[in-house]
């Protein structure tokens, strides 16, 4: 009886750290993805291609490095579905306590764009 109730209290907590992982990396990479249409300036950032609003907020295309010389500095349309990421600090923290290169913060992400030059 003793025995049995280790198991189930073990497969009980197993069940509870599992749930609490995914729920905990379900925020991270939040999948807003809803459709977006957006005008801005096309810029090539250290990430990859984004396109800038006037109200300055940045949004990078998906699977674009940069823009080609035609397209960047211009104004653009961008029509897709928009995804959030949710970049926190502790990520760019190895385990002596060393910084690495990275983001923080909410990095806007529009994935099936279709691009078109104003």
């Amino acid at each position: 009886m003793k025995n049995r109730r280790s198991l189930l209290t073990g497969i009980l907590l197993l069940m509870v750290t599992v749930f609490l992982t995914v729920s905990c990396s379900s925020q991270k990479d939040q999948a807003m993805d809803k459709k977006i249409n957006i005008t801005g300036t096309a810029q090539n950032a250290k990430a990859g291609a984004v396109v800038v609003t006037t109200d300055n907020s940045v949004y990078y295309i998906e699977g674009m490095d940069s823009w080609s010389e035609e397209v960047l500095n211009t104004q653009v349309k961008v029509s897709g579905e928009l995804h959030e990421v949710n970049h926190d600090e502790k990520d760019l923290v190895n385990e002596k306590g060393e910084y690495s290169q990275g983001m923080t913060g909410t990095q806007k992400i529009i994935r099936k764009a279709i691009v078109m030059k104003k």
